[in-house]
């Protein structure tokens, strides 16, 4: 397929789809990858579909690395975040009772409450 009238097609060289996969990689908008390689978002998204494709899974996967070891080493938050999004835990506002075989007669009620936006104050 050629270019425009009067404009050449662009060809992307191997220095280009390096520099586009890196900053895809690092999250560098698509707007400003264009700005840098010098074509339209047409352009970018033809020529370089595939380093923008593995730029991103390979910074999903960076992030997700980073996610596991931070709650793994004990990141309540990181922790919680990674059951919710990949174990598909969540956060329930219903009520649950729990009986303890030992105190049958005696049953134990636990009420889960939904979250309140207020932060946890710090020490």
């Amino acid at each position: 397929m050629a270019g425009r009238p009067g404009h050449p097609r662009f060809v992307a060289t191997e220095a280009q789809r390096n520099m586009v996969r890196v900053m895809a990689i690092n999250g560098v908008p698509q707007d400003d990858i264009c700005e840098v390689i010098g074509c339209g978002k047409p352009v970018l998204h033809r020529e370089f579909r595939r380093e923008l494709d593995l730029g991103m899974i390979e910074a999903n996967a960076k992030v997700t690395a980073s996610l596991f070891r931070m709650a793994m080493n004990g990141n309540v938050a990181a922790a919680i975040f990674w059951l919710k999004a990949r174990a598909g835990w969540r956060e329930t506002d219903r009520v649950e009772k729990i009986i303890d075989s030992s105190a049958a007669q005696s049953p134990v009620t636990i009420f889960a409450l939904p979250e309140n936006g207020r932060e946890t104050p710090q020490s």
